[in-house]
């Protein structure tokens, strides 16, 4: 099958992303093997909490879309497809495997195909707006928060992050049809935060459920760091976070695979929190977020293909 220049653009940078976080976490991992003994110390307690925290983040999830759609749904579908999304997030970045998986759902519900992408990307901005409130709150985008993290950056992890976001520009730059694809969906979402402004308490609504679902990320992250002996401020928490979310939103692969990792890596370093317990808290975390939904995600995505509801 031929690919297209937009496919290949893709690959590469799909190839250089995790190549460098191959460069940047491979000897991390070394050291890691070498002492085993920090992952056998990892607190299972911590960890099963962590994991319960996070799968609460799909009981959100369905509440945001629940408050968005106008139509009544079905509470127990949609934490059904919002289960789902743990395999079809996994299949493409940026979200748009679960983008795609709930606007499915809400054509089931009698939408027709636009007013279920609109609603489906009025979620996402939602969930934007909604973690920016949340970064406000916890203060981690006060200055002397953000100084500590990037004053005397060491360069390896500046090169890394400074190459996450250049191919992440170069391949929306280049691709004529995906800068319009965004602008498109952009307007589109923003027209259905619009409608939901008539919906006043509803539109309240959403985005504190879109919180829940940053606090269920932030919970568990806090878990794991704790389950490696690692104790985080509440603003150094979120900063440790939000290098998370931006390099999975930024990064053309999905979930935001190896980017994530590099970025949790980087702010750790900077709060002084190096070697292996900081890179078994993070391996933990993306086991718990983003590995292990992956199977009974599989699971829960052949039940509703089988029920209809997608």
């Amino acid at each position: 099958m031929k690919l297209t220049n937009q496919k290949y653009l893709k690959l590469i940078a799909q190839v250089i992303i995790i190549g460098l976080a191959l460069w940047i976490l491979a000897p991390q991992v070394s050291e890691l093997v070498r002492n085993r003994q920090t992952i056998s110390s990892l607190s299972l307690g911590w960890l099963v909490a962590g994991l319960a925290i996070f799968l609460l983040s799909n009981i959100f999830a369905a509440y945001v879309y629940q408050y968005l759609s106008p139509k009544k749904l079905s509470f127990k579908k949609n934490v059904q497809v919002q289960l789902a999304t743990g395999f079809t997030n996994r299949l493409l970045p940026a979200g748009i495997g679960g983008i795609s998986t709930n606007s499915l759902f809400l054509m089931r519900a009698g939408y027709k195909r636009p007013q279920a992408v609109s609603i489906a990307l009025a979620n996402n901005l939602v969930g934007f707006l909604a973690f920016g409130l949340v970064l406000v709150a916890s203060g981690a985008l006060l200055p002397s928060s953000l100084s500590s993290i990037f004053s005397d950056t060491s360069p390896i992890y500046l090169w890394a992050t400074a190459g996450v976001v250049i191919v992440a520009l170069v391949v929306t730059m280049l691709s004529e049809k995906l800068r319009e694809l965004i602008q498109k969906n952009l307007l589109l979402g923003i027209s259905v935060l619009k409608d939901t402004l008539a919906r006043p308490l509803h539109l309240i609504l959403a985005l504190l459920s879109s919180a829940g679902i940053a606090f269920c990320f932030v919970g568990a992250l806090y878990c794991c760091l704790r389950g490696a002996g690692i104790v985080l401020s509440p603003n150094e928490l979120m900063l440790v976070f939000l290098a998370s979310a931006i390099a999975t939103s930024a990064s053309p692969t999905p979930g935001g695979l190896g980017a994530a990792e590099v970025s949790m890596m980087l702010a750790l370093d900077k709060l002084s929190i190096a070697g292996p317990p900081a890179l078994a808290g993070v391996i933990a975390f993306r086991l718990i977020t983003y590995w292990l939904p992956i199977l009974p995600g599989y699971l829960f995505f052949r039940i509703v293909g089988a029920k209809r509801y997608i």
